[in-house]
């Protein structure tokens, strides 16, 4: 029996960010639903963070692949480990973003019914990207230290750049409603009162006159 063609590893990251580029676009449109599961701002942004990672590792394979470069053995492996654990995790995400967009159009006992947990699925989600976006990191920092920021982020997809435009959006508006520091007390002792009277000072001992 015929075998499907086992997919590189540079296959596979190809994989993931096209389907992180899909994730992104449905955060994106429920980051503009008027209420939001607790802890999801937080969820979309350790998920850029963790596609910022992504980004780099798939150049630098590209860059690998073109040069012919041999990599390590073991680093391939592991990050095809990798990609294909983080392959699961992000068919669980999205749909979990199918199911909280989906969830936004609908109003009353049918929509609490379809958020029950959510809270929940958003923290347990969180964890699962954190740890992931962690362990990518040292291949990522690699790749990118030795493309340089540019390349690396040339060939951006546009959920990728939506969403992380949303999210500074955001971040932006709540900075700027924090109210403003109040100025320091001043240093200078308060100024006396204009009926002062200073107490006349004490006789010198032992001084003629």
């Amino acid at each position: 029996m015929a075998t499907g063609k086992k997919e590189t590893c540079l296959e596979l990251c190809n994989r993931l960010t096209l389907t992180g580029n899909t994730i992104s676009i449905r955060m994106l449109e429920y980051l503009s639903s008027k209420s939001q599961v607790h802890g999801f701002q937080g969820l979309a942004t350790d998920f850029l963070d963790l596609c910022r990672e992504l980004w780099s590792i798939e150049a630098g394979l590209k860059e690998a692949t073109v040069k012919r470069h041999q990599l390590p053995s073991d680093l391939t492996l592991e990050l095809e480990r990798r990609f294909r654990q983080l392959n699961d995790d992000f068919i669980v995400l999205n749909q979990m973003m199918l199911k909280f967009v989906g969830s936004d159009k609908k109003s009353g006992f049918m929509k609490g019914l379809r958020m029950m947990f959510a809270d929940t699925d958003v923290d347990k989600m969180r964890n699962t990207i954190c740890k992931s976006r962690d362990a990518l990191r040292m291949s990522s920092a690699m790749f990118r230290w030795s493309l340089g920021d540019a390349k690396v982020d040339s060939a951006v997809a546009i959920g990728y750049t939506g969403l992380a435009a949303a999210l500074d959006r955001i971040n932006h508006t709540k900075t700027s409603t924090l109210p403003p520091l109040q100025p320091p007390p001043s240093s200078d002792p308060p100024e006396p009162p204009v009926d002062h009277n200073p107490l006349p000072l004490p006789p010198v001992i032992g001084k003629k006159p």
